[in-house]
């Protein structure tokens, strides 16, 4: 059966704009609006958002933009950044889902939510490994305190030495032999001048000036015979008592709980010459620490020392220090310790002489690492 329609506009005109009245589509399939004129372009395209969605504009991209939504359909992993805050922000999140993750801003680790309130470390503790300072060359066979410290003894025969240094110069490599080797030897004068002499060629003559290189192997053999000592390579010559030689120095923040290591091998000409200063900007919460003394040339451990660590602590390697030994010749030195700052500061550990002297220190490559134990 036909129906009879009756347009919108004589509607309005006969009985007004009233609520339950009927709204018709025009005869093109357009909706009119409430004050009579068309709504137009329903379904020709995009909605359309530039700084919300009451606002439309004719440009997807820019749309994109305001609802950041990335430049195109894809997933953007690498504009990715998961939460992150304080070890304290952490500490009061009580809603989390189980799952999430945040990355703690004091210990640079990645936390795992297991609860609403509690979460576990699923990253790898904070773990570096740094260098001492640059090495430095400065020091010849004349002036290397290797004679005055009785590392090498005078030999009256310079073809039949007591004992000699050999020196693998860019002997960087582990085993020591990837440099260039050079013998010398020290003599007494009892067969022509004194001083030093290249083993390989003795009448070349004296060899005083020749510069012990800073990248180097050096083994001293034994006046009996036996096991050579090493000093090893990549040192640092250390010629005074004011300026100290940093070989650490890091951030630590509060409430992190910290180990951090450094192995560091000392070369003592004039023995007993030897200032270690472990030292933190800040203030401890918690702290313990070890150290060990070892002479690498008689094979003797001086002692294994522990106890609390200070914000300054001044160790002395002399008879008359603390400790009671003199540093040796060649000593090889290990700290571990385990702290909890309860305020941000640095943490330093440098060394210097005791007493300025021409009979220098040579600080070899350091093994140095820092972690963090606890977010």
């Amino acid at each position: 059966m036909a129906q009879s329609t009756t347009t919108i506009e004589s509607v309005w005109a006969s009985k007004g704009n009233l609520p339950d009245n009927a709204i018709v589509a025009t005869a093109d399939g357009k909706y009119p609006a409430l004050d009579g004129s068309l709504i137009t372009n329903v379904g020709a395209g995009d909605l359309l958002a530039a700084n919300n969605l009451s606002e439309l504009t004719a440009t997807a991209s820019v749309a994109r933009t305001n609802l950041e939504l990335g430049a195109a359909d894809t997933v953007e992993f690498g504009g990715f950044v998961p939460p992150s805050g304080t070890t304290a922000e952490i500490d009061t999140v009580t809603n989390a889902t189980v799952g999430q993750v945040m990355v703690n801003l004091d210990s640079g680790q990645v936390v795992r939510f297991t609860g609403a309130a509690t979460y576990e470390v699923i990253t790898s503790a904070k773990l570096h490994k740094l260098d001492s300072v640059a090495a430095s060359g400065t020091v010849t066979l004349l002036n290397s305190g290797f004679v005055e410290s009785g590392l090498i003894t005078p030999s009256p025969n310079v073809y039949s030495p007591v004992n000699l240094v050999q020196v693998f110069a860019n002997g960087t490599s582990l085993d020591g032999q990837n440099g260039t080797l050079t013998s010398y030897l020290y003599h007494d004068g009892a067969q022509g001048p004194a001083g030093w002499y290249d083993v390989g060629n003795i009448n070349a003559g004296l060899r005083d000036a020749v510069v012990i290189p800073a990248d180097s192997l050096l083994f001293f053999t034994s006046a009996t015979g036996g096991t050579k000592t090493p000093m090893r390579t990549h040192f640092e010559v250390v010629s005074e008592a004011t300026t100290p030689t940093v070989i650490l120095s890091e951030t630590l923040k509060a409430g992190v709980t910290y180990e951090i290591g450094v192995k560091l091998g000392v070369g003592d000409m004039l023995n007993g010459n030897v200032a270690i200063n472990v030292g933190y900007s800040g203030l401890f919460a918690d702290s313990y620490a070890v150290l060990t003394a070892d002479d690498l040339d008689t094979g003797v451990r001086f002692g294994t020392f522990e106890g609390e660590l200070l914000s300054s602590n001044n160790i002395a390697l002399s008879a008359s220090g603390s400790y009671g030994f003199d540093s040796p010749s060649i000593g090889y030195y290990t700290l571990t310790s385990t702290v909890t700052p309860s305020t941000d500061g640095t943490f330093t550990f440098d060394i210097r002489q005791l007493t300025s002297s021409a009979r220098p220190l040579y600080v070899n490559k350091a093994e140095i690492t820092v972690s963090a134990l606890t977010t």
